[in-house]
């Protein structure tokens, strides 16, 4: 073991995805019981470890219900893009949220499935500076599969939608 560090607050918190930046560094995403946005719920836990272990950052986001990050990207530029689930026990939501390298949220989005249940699992920064995010959406007739492609400004491109009698999903 090189180094070994406790990260968090006296409540649970649990780390759910985990990325390498170019610089060496680790991000990660998941859920914060200790450091709840609103003090209702779970929230978003994401934050930069350095490679010798020290913490550079951790915040929390969210809203008002438990939602955890489920996915995370180091972008191109040093920041970090996570997918993040809202109200993940109820109507659940995609949320796609991109953090600078210091953790100031730059843009976030939840408008990709209005209407309906969805939650992004995994996130790629594409070729051309955009993001992929892949999870499932519940349209009234069980849970499919969805890809996602959005903008470096996360407006969304384009999506699909693929999957079969049983229920599906992409991670």
């Amino acid at each position: 073991i090189q180094w070994k560090f406790n990260y968090g607050g006296v409540d649970a918190e649990d780390i759910v995805a985990l990325a390498r930046t170019t610089t060496g560094a680790y991000v990660f995403t998941g859920f914060t019981n200790s450091y709840d946005v609103n003090g209702t719920a779970s929230a978003v836990f994401v934050g930069l470890v350095q490679e010798n272990g020290t913490l550079t950052f951790a915040e929390s986001l969210g809203g008002m219900d438990s939602d955890r990050g489920n996915g995370i990207v180091a972008t191109s530029d040093g920041g970090i893009v996570v997918t993040v689930c809202l109200d993940c026990f109820g109507q659940s939501e995609l949320y796609l949220a991109k953090l600078n390298a210091t953790g100031g949220v730059e843009w976030a989005y939840n408008n990709y499935n209005p209407g309906y249940e969805a939650e992004g699992f995994s996130v790629i920064q594409t070729s051309d500076g955009g993001f992929a995010v892949t999870g499932t959406i519940d349209q009234g007739s069980g849970k499919l599969l969805f890809l996602l492609k959005t903008d470096s400004a996360g407006n969304e491109l384009w999506q699909q939608v693929f999957g079969g009698a049983e229920e599906d999903a992409g991670y």
